[in-house]
């Protein structure tokens, strides 16, 4: 067993002494806090201890808890939308439990005559004055220093009030903000239920989505404020009500709106009509914001003066909820409460707090003694996060000693997995069984087996391979694994960081040909329409290979493979061999040399790939040409109007004389939407032979359309609309054989239209070929694949 290191055992009780010493000094207020009226629970209120910038808020069920000086007079002063501020004078000499009831107020003010445009004009005069007194301050904000106690949830619904707590995060932190530098944090205090490891607690707030600030990331986006000083560029706003008693003041309330080819953010702000403050505010991205499967993101924040000048957030509430589109799957629901207090403006913060890792955890902070997490806890559990603590922790620590590994749980680790069944012309249908191995986490050595099995040969094929790490270093990582149930369980893992590795295999297989579709999308074309020629030939032998990584966005490889080609004769359909002539069987040597790189330019990701291969008859084979691919692609967001992906490619034959199993091939064709004598088109590109260049792109509108003529599709039919197309130009260097169709060295293009994100699983397209050609044909095609 794993001994403690004394000087760890020495600083957790000296923690211990001192957190009993603080424990003692104070005392908790808790309770719950009510309408008067009708003794509802009223949820996110806030307390504030006045003259000092201690605060808590309560819980959704109203519930809060706020640690007080003993024998200290205190006046807190409470608030809630919709109900009069109170404050109530306290002084505690030991814990107390004391329920605050506020008195109901509406939350509507004056009524707005809208006459003509008089109500936007209004909220627009508002909303300049509001960018134009928070530059004034922004200004003069260099730095601040203070607190932050962050609790994240995570749950699955499965109905309308069917919801389980999965885990909880909580953290206390020390959070250090400078200009042009950001946020850094250092974590005091933090707290997770047991099936998540400390690891993974590595952050308390993240990022403070201070929406006084210009730009808000949110994925890909980099969205503009409603406040930012070019706010009106993107956004317009309305004036919703005046004069509306909220807090302890007078506020304006303003609709945020965009139009629908914006991406940006829409809601409600509540300005103070005395000094043009953001008060509160209730925001979430527009239509044009796509992420993904994510189906709700909101946001509700609150902000307060500090030294009388400067307005910062002094809590943040957002919620985000994950929805796959397909049937029976439970809804993610993630929810972060923050509350951000005891701000220093303008104090000194070093640089160096901002370099290396921002968000670190101090060494004690999982020592803190359950009364002082009470006691400094700013927003209570709720009863489900409550009762996750008391469910997952007691169930996680019945299981916490060593377990004897049965025979079952041996067997199902070395049983291998099924690969997806596949059917070709050449093999009719393929089963087959992988498994992936690496016995020692910490050492970097893998083995990954296959076996497959064909029914039209009656024959197995395989593939062995290992690989070995020659360099590399260990780096603590946590793994974090869970099952459509929405249960999720994690654990800290030591893994290696391959710099340098050596592999090999030995193989016999049927290699594919170079096909832009995936397997199952093959199949499934192959079966359906059937091929009209080979899609497959055979290869025996073996290759090795060394990889070099010297960062994660750039990889190297050489690979020298020996193999032994057979039943190739058949991509020479109709004049290289007849089929009395026997199979044919030759050896292809060859060194093979890829690099690919991904790099960031002005905050545009732009991917890279070269490709070399040399097959020579000095290696002892039967060939003698080289090739040169290269590739390269990127993908620009345009906000609202979707995202544009463009790829380039440039194929050539630098020596020698290309063989027809090795010749540019990118889609096979089919007999039912057009003869087989026909050009497909670019992308997926079929082409043979030996030079070709290709610019393509495809520009996805997401559901511009839809929102444009306001229709709002199911959840699950969620319409993603694209337009695509190219121009390429492909030649044979050396005499076409015959009986291959190509463009002979003359320009053709491409245009289609589709539909996808479909249940994220159907992709529809219809494709229009131009060509040299007097035949032009439209092309539609059914692609198949999960997309989110």
């Amino acid at each position: 067993m794993r001994r403690t290191p004394p000087f760890v055992l020495i600083l957790c009780i000296c923690l211990a002494s001192i957190v009993t010493a603080q424990t003692e000094n104070t005392a908790v207020l808790s309770g719950t806090i009510k309408g008067r009226q009708t003794g509802e629970v009223i949820p996110r209120a806030s307390i504030r201890v006045l003259g000092s910038s201690r605060g808590a808020i309560a819980n959704s069920e109203g519930k809060y808890s706020i640690a007080l000086v003993r024998g200290a007079s205190h006046r807190l002063r409470v608030r809630a939308i919709g109900y009069r501020d109170d404050t109530i004078t306290v002084s505690l000499t030991e814990s107390k439990c004391q329920d605050i009831m506020l008195d109901e107020q509406a939350v509507t003010g004056q009524e707005v005559v809208v006459r003509g445009d008089a109500s936007r004009i209004e909220a627009r005069r508002i909303m300049r004055e509001v960018i134009t007194r928070k530059k004034s301050w922004m200004d003069k904000l260099n730095d601040f220093t203070g607190k932050a106690y962050s609790r994240w949830n995570y749950k699955t619904i499965t109905g309308d009030n069917d919801s389980t707590v999965r885990s909880v995060i909580e953290s206390i932190a020390d959070i250090y903000w400078k200009k042009g530098k950001g946020l850094a944090e250092r974590i005091l205090m933090r707290k997770q239920t047991a099936n998540l490891p400390p690891e993974l607690n590595t952050f308390s707030v993240g990022q403070i989505q201070n929406f006084y600030d210009d730009r808000i990331d949110f994925g890909e986006y980099n969205l503009v404020s409603p406040l930012a000083e070019d706010a009106f560029d993107v956004y317009d706003y309305d004036l919703l009500e005046k004069d509306v008693k909220l807090f302890d003041g007078t506020y304006s309330v303003i609709a945020v709106e965009t139009g629908p080819f914006a991406a940006g953010l829409i809601g409600k702000l509540w300005v103070d009509e005395t000094d043009y403050t953001v008060g509160y505010l209730e925001l979430h991205p527009n239509a044009a914001v796509e992420l993904g499967p994510v189906n709700e993101l909101r946001f509700e924040q609150r902000f307060d003066d500090v030294n009388g000048e400067y307005q910062l957030p002094i809590d943040l509430h957002m919620i985000v909820g994950i929805k796959l589109q397909l049937p029976f799957l439970p809804r993610l629901h993630f929810e972060q409460l923050s509350v951000l207090k005891d701000y220093s403006v303008n104090v000194g913060v070093h640089d160096s707090l901002f370099e290396g890792r921002r968000h670190v955890a101090l060494p004690e902070a999982d020592s803190v003694l359950p009364a002082t997490w009470e006691a400094e806890r700013a927003i209570p559990l709720t009863d489900e996060e409550a009762g996750a603590y008391t469910r997952i922790d007691s169930a996680i620590a019945l299981s916490r000693g060593d377990t004897v590994q049965t025979f079952w749980d041996t067997f199902f680790e070395v049983l291998p997995s099924p690969a997806l069944p596949a059917y070709s012309e050449v093999e009719g249908f393929r089963l087959g069984v992988y498994k992936h191995v690496q016995p020692v986490s910490t050492f970097p050595f893998s083995l990954y087996g296959e076996l497959n099995f064909s029914f039209r040969p009656e024959l197995f094929t395989y593939r062995l391979r290992a690989e070995q790490g020659l360099i590399w270093s260990l780096r603590r990582r946590v793994a974090v694994s869970g099952g459509l149930s929405g249960d999720i369980s994690g654990k800290f893992v030591e893994m290696p960081e391959v710099t340098l590795s050596v592999g090999g295999e030995v193989f016999d297989v049927y290699h594919e040909r170079g096909t832009a579709y995936p397997t199952p999308l093959t199949s499934i074309t192959s079966l359906i329409y059937g091929a009209d020629y080979q899609q497959f030939f055979r290869g025996k032998g073996y290759s090795v290979d060394l990889n070099y990584s010297p960062t994660s966005r750039s990889k190297g490889a050489i690979r020298y493979t020996a193999e032994t080609l057979s039943d190739a004769a058949t991509f020479y359909p109709n004049f290289l061999v007849m089929p009395d002539q026997g199979v044919f069987t030759q050896k292809n040597h060859s060194l093979i040399a890829d690099l690919s790189t991904s790099f960031d330019i002005s905050g545009t990701e732009i991917n890279f790939d070269l490709n070399y291969l040399n097959s020579s008859k000095s290696f002892s084979g039967d060939y003698e040409f080289s090739q040169l691919k290269l590739e390269g692609s990127t993908g620009i967001r345009f906000g609202g109007l979707g995202k544009l992906e463009v790829t380039g490619r440039y194929h050539t034959t630098l020596s020698g004389f290309v063989p027809g199993w090795a010749l540019y091939h990118f889609e096979t064709r089919n007999k039912f939407f057009s003869a087989a004598s026909y050009f497909r088109g670019l992308d997926p590109f079929e082409f043979q032979g030996d030079q070709l260049w290709m610019l393509y792109g495809e520009h996805n509108f997401y559901d511009l359309p839809m929102r444009i003529l306001g229709i709002t599709p199911s959840e699950y039919l969620n319409f993603h609309w694209f337009v695509f197309g190219g121009i390429g130009e492909a030649d044979f260097r050396s005499e076409a054989p015959l009986g291959i169709h190509t463009t002979h060295d003359k320009p053709h293009g491409e245009i289609g239209v589709g539909i996808g994100n479909i249940f994220n699983i159907l992709r529809l397209e219809g494709t229009w070929r131009l060509t040299h050609k007097k035949e032009t044909n439209f092309y539609p095609t059914l692609s198949l694949g999960f997309t989110f």
